[in-house]
């Protein structure tokens, strides 16, 4: 989800439930995987935007970096939040 600010930077942030990742250990491995997929694309993030990803499914934490970096990547250039 994304909401342009008043700041005209970007700010952004990641949600992950107690309801799909029960497990403290499982939401602590989906923060440090979604942090390292957004830190090389947030020089192309347009400012002026808040933006909260919200990692509802399980797959997350097995899944690779790279691959959460692609569907933020395809998600954000549909939202025209990309300045690539």
């Amino acid at each position: 989800q994304y909401a342009p600010n008043t700041t005209q930077r970007l700010r952004w942030g990641g949600a992950r439930t107690t309801k799909h990742y029960p497990r403290a250990v499982d939401r602590n491995r989906v923060k440090r995987r979604l942090r390292e997929a957004v830190r090389p694309l947030l020089p192309s993030f347009h400012p002026g935007y808040d933006i909260v990803f919200l990692a509802t499914n399980t797959g997350e934490t097995r899944c690779s970096v790279e691959v959460i970096r692609r569907d933020i990547e395809h998600l954000a250039r549909r939202a025209l939040l990309l300045s690539l």
